[in-house]
This record gives C-alpha cells, sequence and structure tokens, in this order.
C-alpha cells in the first residue's frame, strides 16, 4: 500500500508540476494577447481555440481509460498495441479535424461571427488535433507505467517554445489573430512530438498497421465511455459556442479570460485520480475493501483542495482578471467570481466519473452527459440573451451539478462505498474561517492572501481535525508532525 500510495503520489507531483508550467505560460500568454488584441479580437481567437480544443479531447474517445485498464493488468499487450493505439489515434483525428473544419463552415453561412480568420484558425489547428491524437496514446503508457515525469518534460518544452513563439509572432507580424494561432499551433505540437520521442522503445515498427479487427475492438469497448466524453466535451464548451453566436465577439473575449482562469484550475483533480485509476481497478478486481479505503483517501484529498481553491478564488477573482487583461476586461471578474464558486462540482465529478468506469457501468455515461447537455444548452439558450456571460457561467456550474449527482448515486450503490464526509466538511469550515484573511489581504496582489489566507486555512484544518489532517499529508510533510 505504501509503494502504491508513493506512486500515486509521485506521479500525481510530476502532473501537477507540468500543469504549472502550462498555467504559467498560458497566464503569460493570456497577459500579452488580451493587451495585444483587445476583447473582440481575443473573443475571435477563443471561438478557434474552442473548436479546436473540443475536437482534440474528443480523440481520446474513452480509449485510454480501456486501454490503461487491460494493459495494467497485462503488461505483454503493451507493446504490440501501443503501434496500432497510434495508427487508429491518426485516423480518428483525421477525421474529427475534417469534421471541425466542416462544422465551423457551415455556422459561417449563418454567423458573421464565424469569418474567414476563424476558418483558417480551425483549418491550421487539425495539426493541433493530429499532435493531441498521438500525446493520449504516450500518456496512456506514462500512466500504466507510473511513468509521467516524461510528459512533465515535454510539456516543460512545449510551453517554453509556445510561449517564445508567441511573443515572436506579435513582434514581426503585429496584433494578427492567424499568426498568433500560429504560432500556438506548432507551439502545441512540440509536446507531442516528445511524448512520442520518450516512448519510442514500445512502438513496434511492424505492428504500425490498419488491424481492422482490434481497431473495431477497441472501439466497441470505448464506444460507451467515448460517447460519454463526446457529450461531456460539448457539455464543456457549448457556452462559448453559444455565446459566440447569442452574443458578440466582445462577450467571448469576456468570458474567454475567465474561462482561461478557470480552466487552468479545473484539471487539477484529473492528476491525482490518473496517477490513482490503476490502482482503483486492482483493488476493485481483488478487494472492495481496500477499494473503499483508497476511494475515501481520494475523496478526502479533493475536500482539503477544492474549498480554499473555490473560496480564495471567488474574492480574488476581480484581482486575478486586472493582472490578466487589464481595464478592458473588467466585466469578466463576476463571470469568473461564478465560475469559482461552480468549481466544487468540477472538482468531485471526475471521482465518481472514473468509479462508474471501475464499476463497469460506463455505458451509462452517454445518458448521464447527454442529459446534462440537454440541461446546459436549454439553460444557455434561456439565459444568455438575458445575463449574458454571468448566465454562461451559472449554467456551467448547474449542469455539472446534475452530472456530479448521477456519477455519484451510481458508484455508491454499485460500488457499496461507504464515505466519510468529516474531512469534507472540516475543510469547509476551515475555508470559512479563512475567507477573512483573504478579504483583508486581497490587495497585495495574490501572494499575500494565499499566504497568509493558506495558513489560516491549515491552523483552522489541524484544530478541527485534532491534527489527524496530517495522516493523509505526504510523508515528508507528515515528518514535521
Amino acid at each position: 500500500m505504501a509503494s502504491n500510495t508513493s506512486k500515486v503520489a509521485s506521479n500525481t507531483a510530476y502532473q501537477l508540476a507540468g500543469r504549472l508550467v502550462s498555467a504559467i505560460e498560458t497566464l503569460i500568454v493570456a497577459y500579452v494577447l488580451t493587451r495585444a488584441l483587445g476583447p473582440s479580437k481575443f473573443g475571435q481567437l477563443t471561438i478557434i481555440i474552442t473548436f479546436i480544443t473540443t475536437f482534440f479531447v474528443m480523440a481520446d474517445f474513452g480509449i485510454n481509460t480501456i486501454v490503461v485498464r487491460q494493459w495494467s493488468l497485462e503488461r505483454l499487450r503493451l507493446r504490440k498495441e501501443l503501434s496500432e493505439l497510434l495508427v487508429l489515434r491518426f485516423l480518428l483525428s483525421l477525421i474529427l479535424g475534417f469534421v471541425a473544419l466542416g462544422v465551423v463552415y457551415v455556422l459561417s453561412l449563418f454567423s458573421p461571427q464565424y469569418n474567414e480568420i476563424v476558418i483558417w484558425g480551425v483549418g491550421i489547428g487539425i495539426l493541433l488535433i493530429i499532435g493531441q491524437g498521438f500525446y493520449f496514446s504516450a500518456t496512456a503508457v506514462f500512466q500504466t507505467l507510473f511513468s509521467y515525469q516524461r510528459a512533465f518534460w515535454a510539456n516543460l518544452w512545449g510551453n517554453i517554445i509556445a510561449l517564445i513563439l508567441v511573443l515572436g509572432a506579435l513582434y514581426f507580424w503585429g496584433a494578427g489573430v492567424l499568426p498568433v494561432y500560429v504560432a500556438i499551433v506548432v507551439g502545441g505540437f512540440i509536446p507531442s512530438f516528445l511524448a512520442l520521442y520518450y516512448i519510442r522503445q514500445y512502438i513496434d515498427i511492424k505492428y504500425l498497421r490498419i488491424n481492422f479487427g482490434y481497431f473495431k475492438k477497441l472501439l466497441g469497448a470505448s464506444l460507451p465511455t467515448g460517447l460519454g466524453l463526446i457529450l461531456n466535451t460539448l457539455l464543456a464548451s457549448t457556452d462559448r459556442f453559444l455565446l459566440s453566436i447569442l452574443s458578440t465577439t466582445f462577450s467571448l473575449g469576456l468570458y474567454g479570460l475567465a474561462y482561461r482562469v478557470f480552466e487552468n484550475i479545473l484539471v487539477l483533480p484529473n492528476f491525482l485520480l490518473n496517477a490513482s485509476f490503476p490502482i482503483l481497478v486492482r483493488h476493485q478486481a481483488t478487494s472492495p475493501h481496500k477499494l473503499n479505503g483508497s476511494v475515501q483517501k481520494l475523496f478526502d484529498s479533493l475536500s482539503l483542495i477544492t474549498f480554499p481553491l473555490v473560496i480564495g478564488g471567488a474574492i480574488l477573482a476581480p484581482i486575478f482578471i486586472n493582472i490578466l487583461g487589464g481595464g478592458d476586461f473588467e466585466s469578466a471578474a463576476s463571470a469568473l467570481t461564478l465560475l469559482f464558486l461552480g468549481l466544487v462540482f468540477y472538482f468531485f465529478s471526475p471521482l465518481f466519473r472514473w468509479l462508474v468506469i471501475i464499476a463497469k457501468k460506463e455505458r451509462l455515461l452517454p445518458l448521464i452527459y447527454g442529459l446534462g447537455l440537454t440541461i446546459n444548452v436549454g439553460l444557455n439558450l434561456y439565459l444568455i440573451p438575458k445575463w449574458d456571460i454571468l448566465g454562461a457561467a451559472v449554467t456551467n456550474a448547474f449542469s455539472e451539478l446534475i452530472i456530479l449527482a448521477v456519477c455519484a448515486f451510481i458508484s455508491v450503490k454499485f460500488l457499496k462505498l461507504r464515505l466519510n464526509f468529516k474531512m469534507f466538511l472540516a475543510s469547509l469550515v476551515a475555508a470559512l474561517v479563512m475567507a477573512p484573511f483573504v478579504l483583508l489581504f486581497k490587495d497585495w496582489y495574490v501572494v499575500g492572501p494565499v499566504i497568509l489566507g493558506g495558513i489560516a486555512y491549515f491552523l483552522a484544518l489541524f484544530a478541527l481535525t485534532r491534527g489527524k489532517i496530517v495522516d493523509i499529508l505526504p510523508a515528508p510533510i507528515r515528518r514535521f508532525f
């Protein structure tokens, strides 16, 4: 168990470090681009990025979940199947790329927001979709072998190069949307190239072939999860899609900046859960008691990071917007506050989604996300004309709450889980104790409220749990207590 905990902690740390690097690069780029492009051009760039991001996330199609589950139990399958998987990813990504281009062309016939620049941007972005398909295949290897340090280095160099390219594009070609986007695409392809380099010893050229039998079997197994992922991806992008049609590029630029901050935090629980998934699979196969214990630790760990981020982020949202966008983006602060308040649902939802898969009830995921998407579209159509970007932010949180509730019900029922909510409640109370400190020192440009608020949060949590918080801290930190 100690060995498993160490592996999870190590791989989670590498993912967090990688995400920190990505977040820093993303926020620096946002800082530069908001000032260079302004809200309207930044909104146009947001349309292109939203389109490409939506389709390259679909390139996963739930396949990683299936292959990691299989490779975790039978490591010998990895070398043969990886090569065939790369071919499948390339074909899927190519198809998705041209579908994206077709969709944006059709939208251009009805909406002036989808102009020639957007069409060209999506066309160029096909390269990024293909690259992401390869990267997904590499991360399946990293996840199975607990070697996320390689993903960290791939992301580190990719982000450094992307930042240099964006700054170079602005310097040589000025504030143009397409030159900037080309730089983003080229920089975004670098991590994919490096990830393939890191897994080269597992790629067997003789298996780089079209194997329809393998493709059919894998796609059939991943179909329920894949459909759920597609619906979830559409769900995550619906707010920006509908804003691009129902509102203006100016409003979309404001919301795009708020969402840029939100999405950098949104992925944090996925790192912990991705690293834990192979272990949860093995525990489900061998010991329900161990499974319940591991789920409880994950639930407690998520509780610890969720509430200080939700409450602290909601208070500091105007400062984040002011730092990144300046006065032209001031109106985005309210939307970011609402997005932060909805973060609590996004942090716990991935845990129960993984548990639905572990319970082998993934065929229900398309129904769950279909329900969430229906609610999301309906509310956005009603609220965006009334409240503009605030309506999109409210809808975002409510639809994720529905998904969380349904996934939690299914996973608890079929895995017979018994969860203790003491740490959950203690973290919530401690975060509320922290709030006045963050509010009092909020003008200290983030560093002050983060440090002082963090100290207040930890001391309150230590007192509320009577020191039990120490039990789930990483071993190096635990030694100080």
